[in-house]
């Protein structure tokens, strides 16, 4: 009984620490998880403090290392699930750079959860603190921490659950509702089998003469007699449509101006992959026509994949002998796209930069959590360059182009709209009244600006002399925390309801006769072949074979997909169709083996 009185003496902030992660993973983590499942994230909690226990700093700084660890996971979980509605995930860690430029543009989230988890955190590591300074008395004998017993087999522990127990539980890829998913197995734990997920593996049986025959069956379709000397792209940032999803009690339409369009237009639902952020996601899937179908869920190809021998639409017109230029009002080293546009385009990237005379040093003016004014005379809406002031940009770029007997595309990115819609940061934005939702009406300020900046645009292009196509979609809607859309009463399939955050209208226009062949509902990795088969630009054999898998599903997203038929289905099902498998084939070939 001594002996173990005096092992309990010896490692008593051991024991005390071993409570204080036990609680925290509990409050924190795995709030919501069955007994097994807050085992799993436990032993994870544990690994974190065997580690610093291990280390040379003392148990009281152990404590707090933890503690504060532990709590900045859970708020940053908090923060994402109040400002994008969605949690944390593994792809997130590649985006920190990225995330930290536009962090002034959120609030700090304070909810009274957060407060009361953070008093009772605070009041846990301060118990703990106390207790070891108060009655551990150190061991004579130097440093004994390393060979304590306890902690080797806390190590042991952790890694018995990550090597042993956890191939015995779920890990396949996450379910569509990644806030449930994160519910049901604890923070830790999902964000482990994400990364388990993120691997990319070849399609079953794969090979790279497999790919090429399959490419090989689709023809090269020669162009037209008359195509569009100008071929705009406007991807508008969160920019959305609820009227295409339901009844959603907003007071007057934001997009009224874009509903007096009339002659060469045609509207339409897109289906994205992505909600309230990531929009390099949606640019990858328009510009190079793969679909993040095939790939890990939450995957961002920009920053995880290299992509220099990948071509894009840019490429393909470039043997037209058009002139590709991008344009985005913000920073240029956002999502590496200093890296891969120069292997997309024939232009010079314009980014913010070049609108104005800002000298670029950003890191700066982030550390002081400012925002990026990119030189005097230029129209900002809040604290962004505004989607007119983008506008007028693609016209000069495009007027310089024809100037020079250069036929262009121009594939412009929009800032105007970027979350999020905090009524501390709009500056001397008039907010109108569409809603009782004081965020909602923010955005919708912002959108109307956005549908009558487009407007503008389109009257400016009616009577120009050149043939000018325009193309506006969103690329992907906002993440409003305080608002849901009510979905149409006939959506009945639990698909159908989700697919409600995923969709956002296309508009297409042109300044002569085109007869739109286009369904009224697509994803948005055909987008770029229906835009080129609707200009008589020529097909390359990988335009002709998406065309083809876009016949049996027009829709096809990694949460859900749409049939022929306009049904619903799980993507997993459009995966066993033989051209659905042709396009898995063949785009595993040009990212990953060409």
């Amino acid at each position: 009984m001594e002996k173990v009185k005096g092992y309990i003496r010896k490692n008593f902030p051991l024991f005390l620490m071993l409570i204080q992660t036990l609680i925290l993973t509990k409050m924190l983590i795995a709030p919501k998880t069955d007994i097994m499942t807050y085992f799993i994230n436990s032993g994870m909690t544990l690994l974190l403090m065997a580690v610093l226990i291990l280390l040379p700093i003392g148990y009281v700084a152990a404590s707090i290392i933890e503690t504060v660890v532990i709590f900045a996971f859970y708020y940053i979980n908090e923060f994402l699930m109040n400002v994008r509605m969605r949690p944390l995930n593994y792809m997130d860690f590649f985006c920190i750079k990225d995330a930290a430029n536009v962090k002034g543009s959120y609030s700090v989230v304070i909810t009274l959860s957060i407060v009361i988890k953070l008093i009772i955190s605070l009041l846990i590591t301060a118990a703990v603190c106390f207790l070891v300074i108060k009655f551990y008395k150190k061991p004579e004998k130097k440093y004994t921490k390393p060979v304590s017993a306890l902690a080797a087999g806390v190590l042991a522990f952790g890694m018995l659950i990550f090597y042993n127990v956890l191939g015995y539980f779920d890990d396949d890829p996450l379910i569509w509702d990644e806030n449930e998913y994160m519910k049901k197995n604890g923070l830790f734990f999902s964000l482990y089998n994400e990364y388990q997920n993120s691997k990319v593996i070849p399609p079953d049986g794969y090979s790279s003469k497999k790919a090429i025959s399959y490419l090989e069956k689709y023809p090269t379709v020669a162009a037209e007699s008359k195509t569009p000397t100008n071929i705009i792209v406007i991807m508008d940032e969160a920019f959305a449509d609820y009227s295409l999803i339901g009844d959603n009690g907003i007071k007057e339409d934001p997009l009224k101006a874009i509903r007096t369009l009339e002659g060469n237009f045609k509207e339409g639902k897109l289906a994205v992959d992505v909600y309230g952020g990531s929009t390099c996601n949606s640019e990858f899937e328009f510009l190079t026509g793969c679909s993040l179908a095939f790939l890990p869920q939450n995957d961002i190809p920009y920053i995880r994949h290299d992509l220099s021998g990948l071509s894009s639409m840019g490429n393909d017109l470039k043997g037209l002998g058009y002139k590709s230029v991008p344009i985005h009002p913000y920073i240029a080293a956002e999502w590496r796209r200093t890296t891969i546009y120069p292997n997309w385009f024939t232009e010079d990237f314009i980014s913010g930069e070049e609108f104005g005379d800002a000298d670029g040093d950003y890191d700066e003016i982030f550390e002081q959590n400012k925002y990026v004014n990119f030189g005097d005379g230029l129209e900002y809406i809040r604290h962004y360059i505004s989607d007119a002031e983008s506008f007028r940009k693609v016209a000069e770029e495009m007027t310089k182009f024809n100037s020079q007997n250069d036929k262009s595309f121009i594939f412009n990115i929009t800032m105007q709209n970027h979350g999020g819609y905090d009524a501390d940061k709009i500056g001397d934005l008039k907010v109108k009244d569409f809603s009782d939702d004081e965020s909602l009406n923010i955005y919708l300020t912002l959108s109307e600006y956005t549908s009558e900046a487009y407007v503008d645009l389109i009257h400016s292009l009616e009577d120009y002399s050149e043939p000018t196509v325009v193309l506006m979609f969103g690329d992907h809607q906002p993440g409003l925390s305080t608002f849901t859309p009510r979905s149409d009463e006939k959506q009945e399939s639990l698909l159908e309801r989700t697919s409600n955050k995923y969709i956002v209208p296309y508009m297409l226009w042109s300044n002569y006769d085109i007869d739109w062949d286009i369904p009224d509902f697509l994803s948005i990795n055909y987008l770029s072949a229906v835009l080129k088969k609707n200009c008589g630009l020529e097909l390359t054999p990988f335009d002709s074979m998406r065309l083809k898998a876009m016949e049996e599903y027009p829709v096809l997203t990694y949460l859900f997909s749409v049939n022929k038929d306009g049904k619903f289905v799980e993507t997993d099902t459009a995966k066993q169709n033989d051209i659905i498998k042709e396009y898995e084939m063949i785009q595993y070939y040009k990212m990953f083996d060409n």
